[in-house]
């Protein structure tokens, strides 16, 4: 992946299971810094409960736009 754009320290995407009492679970994906620091917003999250979309993994477009390979009108 692409370094941070903001402050140029490398970057990772990470992963954290959720489950919600009475409604189920799911996935909530985030680009963070290697050094354990949050994204300078909030814009680098998604989060899927199942069942996820089939149209594609929300990982793996949140990975791609941070790697520009998806550009946003």
């Amino acid at each position: 992946m692409r370094d941070c754009y903001e402050c140029g320290k490398p970057v990772r995407l990470r992963a954290t299971k959720f489950r919600v009492r009475g409604v189920g679970s799911g996935v909530h994906h985030y680009i963070e810094h290697m050094d354990g620091s949050p994204m300078h917003t909030e814009e680098w999250q998604c989060t899927a409960m199942k069942p996820y979309p089939k149209d594609g993994a929300n990982w793996q477009k949140l990975e791609a736009k941070w790697n520009g390979e998806i550009v946003e009108p």
